[in-house]
């Protein structure tokens, strides 16, 4: 029976998520229903208590300082040490899986590895545009990203050290252009990553709720943009599409949902407190997992403005709901929405807003998009689909039973 550890991190209870730590969670339940010897290394930083998010005794967490230059679960110095001297009290390991691709890999007992790629500003991406949006992970970049990091990275690239599981074609092309490798040579390690396409069918007595804690009525269309709202969200395109949108349709029986906090939130703040569009933008910060999934059940269109989208949990989400996607075909939309939403040219405005009326007023076209969307969602995007893709890859590559 092989040993296997995995090297994940759960998330604890009142610490930011996203679709990183579900998938350590995923993770976790595929391997555990395998005939294999599992370890798991999970992070706990300090002041984290309560019940830990798996209890598992094969799970063994690792305490680490809160967020301190060299504490980052997935490239901090501590951790890799820790899991080190563990790993020596153990016996010899098969294979090490992870999710955490700023893990110093090369410093633990020699196995081979098959990690995660969650995209190319996830610890792959070194250059000044990385250093300009994220100046307080500069020190982190250049002291020990690039000079610990760098090698161990490209030998799982190359294939040398392990394997790259890669989370879209998106990411695969921005790996190898970066890199110089044929993206050909990779192709096959794409498995995207696990979605709770499931638990976010639209919930119908969850809609009558949300829509009249909101004040809509029952024939009102909701176009809703749930995300963290980071700079790369590109909330700054929003209030033009709006603006575009109601000058096509100044009758409109419809309102703009935005839900969900960040940095670059300011534009959806302003324009929800606008005396032209008081009323028809509403504005909530942020939200817990199972509010998204009610406020997406209230919804009937779902948008993004972002430009580098790496995967795209919260547009895989509305689409699981049954909701067109109206966005910019940016990043890995275009592989992840399909045919299930509309795509538009970067900073289409008038295109973005007209596809928004067309939705509006087409109710047919909005339930056929909707229905094509939670189809693509269930067969490609899925925990399901995750797990047959990834399991594909451990069997071919490591003879994982």
């Amino acid at each position: 029976m092989k040993n296997v550890t995995l090297i994940t991190d759960f998330g604890y209870e009142g610490r930011a998520t996203g679709g990183a730590i579900h998938c350590g969670k995923e993770f976790f339940h595929i391997l555990d229903a395998l005939p294999i010897n599992l370890t798991v290394f999970a992070v706990r930083y300090k002041g984290e208590t309560g019940t830990p998010p798996i209890g598992s005794p094969k799970v063994q967490y690792i305490d680490l300082p809160w967020r301190s230059f060299v504490s980052l679960a997935e490239s901090g110095i501590p951790w890799a040490l820790k899991i080190r001297s563990r790993l020596k009290k153990m016996p010899p390991q098969d294979l090490y899986i992870s999710d955490q691709p700023l893990t110093c890999f090369s410093w633990l007992p020699k196995a081979p590895v098959a990690c995660l790629f969650i995209g190319p500003e996830a610890g792959w991406h070194f250059g000044l545009g990385h250093l300009l949006r994220h100046p307080r992970s500069s020190l982190e970049v250049l002291l020990w990203q690039k000079p610990f990091l760098g090698r161990m990275q490209l030998g799982l690239l190359r294939r040398e050290t392990g394997i790259p599981l890669i989370n879209s074609r998106y990411t695969l092309t921005e790996l190898a252009a970066e890199r110089k490798i044929d993206p050909k040579e990779l192709e096959s390690y794409v498995i995207y990553q696990p979605t709770d396409v499931a638990g976010y069918r639209r919930d119908e007595e969850a809609r009558v709720q949300r829509r009249r804690a909101l004040g809509l009525d029952r024939d009102e269309v909701l176009i809703t943009y749930i995300s963290n709202f980071a700079p790369k969200k590109r909330a700054d395109r929003v209030p033009a599409i709006v603006r575009q949108y109601y000058d096509s349709l100044p009758k409109a029986n419809a309102k703009f949902l935005f839900v969900g906090r960040g940095i670059a939130a300011a534009p959806l703040d302003e324009l929800a407190e606008s005396d032209e569009f008081r009323g028809r933008c509403l504005r909530i910060g942020e939200v817990k997992s199972h509010e998204v999934r009610e406020f997406y059940s209230a919804s009937d269109i779902a948008i993004s403005t972002s430009e580098s989208e790496t995967f795209g949990y919260t547009v895989i989400e509305g689409m699981a709901a049954g909701l067109p996607t109206v966005a910019y075909g940016e990043g890995s939309l275009p592989e992840v929405v399909g045919d299930a939403g509309i795509l538009l040219p970067s900073d289409d405005t008038r295109g973005f807003a007209n596809a928004l009326v067309r939705l509006t007023t087409d109710v047919r076209l909005r339930e056929r998009m909707g229905l094509a969307a939670a189809e693509r969602a269930q067969k490609e995007l899925s925990r399901e689909a995750f797990t047959v893709r990834l399991l594909g890859v451990l069997r071919r590559e490591f003879s994982i039973p």
